[in-house]
């Protein structure tokens, strides 16, 4: 069975580290949930929903042993986003988060975004370097650019799927025709 979560207010899911520590200002916010908090939250959720005395426990035991353990049958295998483009009725557009070799820049004075990939390099030709993997590669790049810090954090499936066939995007994107971000 598929689920489609639709929330009418924003969810926060964050990493658990508390807030206002040094360096976590946002509460350790996720930018994707992980399928375990997904299922957790199902679980409470529908726990709660059949009884509200679902996980209260006496001398240390679940009331509900049973019931709780069928609620451990609820699994998350995999989440993918879906986008309902201007609320149109079954169109829906699957997400995929950004690809991790994908350099994606603006040009100077640009709004668009271009798209480009690495190089990936032997650091043992240009010497200094004692790591025991001979095939070690790094990702280098030409352009001067820095990376754009607001391009979308995940793309449309064309956009995605031609980057995985030929690790190329041609052409300049608005951030809306790429993706959305978080």
């Amino acid at each position: 069975m598929n689920i489609v979560i639709h929330s009418r207010e924003t969810l926060v899911f964050r990493d658990g580290k508390p807030f206002g520590d040094d360096g976590h200002v946002n509460g350790g916010m996720l930018c994707w949930p992980w399928p375990s908090t997904v299922t957790g939250m199902l679980r409470s959720r529908i726990g709660l929903s059949r009884d509200i005395k679902m996980f209260q426990t006496r001398n240390g035991q679940l009331v509900a042993r049973k019931k709780v353990e069928e609620l451990k049958r609820i699994t998350a295998k995999r989440m993918i986003p879906v986008w309902q483009p201007g609320g149109v009725e079954n169109e829906w557009q699957y997400l995929f988060p950004a690809p991790a070799d994908a350099l994606v820049h603006r040009a100077a004075g640009q709004d668009n975004f271009s798209v480009t990939g690495y190089n990936y390099e032997n650091p043992f030709k240009q010497g200094g370097i004692n790591l025991p993997w001979r095939n070690w590669k790094v990702p280098i790049t030409a352009l001067t650019e820095k990376p754009a810090l607001d391009s979308p954090d995940f793309w449309y499936g064309d956009h995605f799927f031609t980057w995985l066939e030929k690790g190329e995007l041609k052409g300049d994107f608005a951030a809306r025709d790429l993706g959305l971000s978080f």
